[in-house]
């Protein structure tokens, strides 16, 4: 009996050792990945929550992707990214791995690998299951919060999805609302299932990006000037532009780390913020 027990003590411990190898390469790539993204001028939303709350049907509807869907723990393991629809900015969505109550620190470890997109982010989006019970919300948004407080984020925007509410009636929907408003800087009533008022919570995300200045932008002809122009065009949002005798003149709306970039990437004098 001795000898059986410690051949499975054994093959549980080399599980663990493969297991923490594959979490260590899925980290690596996935690193690389986010820069990659954040060099190329892409903002970051990420989907945290218990465990169940729909993280993954919001995911598929913002984005057209195929997360899968299960009503299972774990369902999803590693972080699923795919591009935000319904914003003219370049936004990345990524769905991770549900919360669970006392998450043990070694396991809190082992999945840094999916939890690291979320402090990364730009902003945070925690969906909540409208459909549980008061207590049952206190209890989960409290543990998604220690786990923030568990993996370092701070003074990263916080936005509440209140997810399922076509599950409940609009006494409910207010009640739980004020359970969760305190913890976040808004609340946006969904249902994912059925598309309901999305367009909420697109506005809220908007509205907690990185903000947006005017810029005017002259662009010299040359070999790189239209490569230029079009990059532009991929990371601002662009007012106006004009082609001239000499320059290409641009009135476009740009984030802090695409206006530096700009300004290393131009002649002197030829990027000016407007008021």
């Amino acid at each position: 009996g001795e000898d059986l027990l410690n051949l499975r003590v054994m093959e549980i411990r080399r599980r663990i050792a493969v297991i923490r190898s594959k979490l260590a390469k899925i980290s690596q790539a996935q690193e690389l990945k986010r820069k990659r993204r954040s060099a190329e001028g892409f903002l970051e939303v990420a989907l945290a929550g218990y465990t169940n709350s729909g993280k993954s049907t919001l995911h598929r509807v913002l984005t057209g992707s195929t997360v899968e869907v299960a009503d299972e723990l774990f369902t999803t393991l590693s972080t699923k990214a795919s591009l935000l629809r319904g914003t003219d900015r370049r936004v990345i969505l990524s769905d991770s791995v549900g919360f669970i109550s006392n998450l043990p620190r070694s396991l809190l470890r082992a999945f840094n690998t999916t939890l690291m997109e979320i402090g990364n982010a730009d902003v945070i989006v925690l969906v909540v299951d409208a459909s549980d019970p008061d207590d049952e919300i206190a209890r989960k948004v409290e543990t998604c919060m220690d786990t923030f407080n568990e993996i370092g984020i701070n003074g990263v925007p916080l936005i509440c999805a209140l997810n399922k509410i076509d599950l409940v009636d609009e006494e409910e929907i207010g009640r739980k609302t004020a359970l969760v408003v305190d913890c976040v800087e808004e609340v946006a009533p969904i249902s994912a299932m059925h598309g309901t008022n999305l367009e909420s919570l697109l506005a809220a995300i908007e509205r907690h990006l990185p903000s947006l200045a005017r810029y005017r932008l002259v662009i010299p002809y040359g070999d790189d000037s239209m490569s230029l122009l079009s990059w532009v065009h991929d990371n601002a949002r662009v007012l106006s532009e004009e082609f001239n005798s000499d320059s290409i003149e641009v009135m476009a709306h740009l984030s802090q780390e695409v206006a530096q970039r700009l300004f290393k990437m131009l002649p002197a004098g030829a990027l000016t913020r407007m008021e």
